[in-house]
């Protein structure tokens, strides 16, 4: 019996209920509210209990499969069944399954050594390069801010600001 099975059983006891058949949430509901009168909250006394049927309440009627297989494995011992994700065992071919599925996914984040840095294709944008040009700001910033990541298309949207502050002077002469 797992440690969550445990504790739903545990609770069932708090909730005054018989670990004799399958529990339903209405059952559950019925219970609470019963104890819910018996146990008042309003009494200094009765806090702490009602507290603690409270906590069982909610947690059972979250975990009610659990419940239910917890309920099972303690009526057929020798016949345990672990049918939620949430129970903690696992057989060798299941964790042999995540540990292959986790070694694949860190090979291709990261092929090769664990230590290197992801390949970065250093290829400037049509969408940067237009920005550089209307405005002249923004291809500064993207320069500075891309300068050690890709050098290459950062200068590039340094010569278009550059170029683009130059055709604006050079408007700006003829027209006036």
């Amino acid at each position: 019996m797992t440690r969550e099975e445990r504790k739903a059983l545990d609770y069932l006891r708090v909730m005054e209920m018989p670990i004799d058949h399958e529990i339903t949430r209405l059952e559950l509901k019925n219970q609470f509210l019963m104890l819910e009168e018996k146990y008042n909250p309003n009494n200094i006394e009765n806090g702490i209990q009602y507290f603690d049927i409270k906590n069982a309440y909610d947690y059972l009627y979250d975990h009610m499969e659990l419940l239910n297989e917890a309920i099972h494995n303690a009526l057929n011992p020798y016949n345990e069944t672990h049918e939620y994700s949430y129970s903690y065992c696992y057989t060798e071919d299941e964790v042999n399954n995540i540990k292959e599925e986790k070694e694949k996914k860190d090979e291709y984040f990261n092929p090769g050594n664990i230590n290197t840095m992801p390949e970065i294709k250093d290829r400037p944008t049509v969408f940067g390069a237009v920005l550089s040009l209307l405005s002249p700001v923004l291809g500064f910033l993207m320069f500075a801010l891309t300068r050690k990541v890709t050098p290459k298309s950062s200068w590039l949207y340094l010569i278009l600001a550059i170029l683009s502050i130059a055709v604006s002077f050079v408007a700006l002469f003829f027209l006036v």
